[in-house]
């Protein structure tokens, strides 16, 4: 039996500057209707692909619960392969409309993205 993949009802785009190196960054994220999140990032350069040129991409899928993208298997993959997992959480600042992406053990290493594109949400 083949199970339809829910259609994607709510996608955000998100830009900010890293705080561990000033590169530009962005994060393109996309729900389903049963709450499941895919979260694409990219930035100008990665600290932990430095001994690959910085560059890289993030990856990941994770639950959508009361406002919080809950990504347990947020991956960082460099241009040679190499693969860094860190559990990443996403949530939206009420008081500013700000996306909070959250990727540190305690305390808490916060990254901040301000809103490059509207919300857009499906009209079924």
């Amino acid at each position: 039996m083949v199970h339809a993949r829910a259609r994607p009802i709510s996608s955000a785009c998100g830009g900010g500057v890293d705080t561990d190196d000033g590169s530009s960054a962005q994060r393109a994220i996309t729900c389903d209707e049963d709450g499941t999140c895919r979260i694409l990032g990219s930035d100008q350069f990665f600290s932990f692909c430095d001994d690959h040129g910085g560059r890289g991409i993030l990856d990941g899928t994770g639950t959508l619960e009361e406002g919080v993208i809950e990504v347990p298997d947020y991956t960082l993959i460099c241009g040679d392969g190499t693969r860094i997992v860190l559990a990443t959480t996403f949530s939206l600042d009420r008081r500013n409309g700000t996306l909070l992406e959250d990727f540190g053990p305690p305390p808490p290493e916060i990254q901040i993205y301000h809103r490059l594109s509207p919300r857009v949400e499906s009209r079924r």
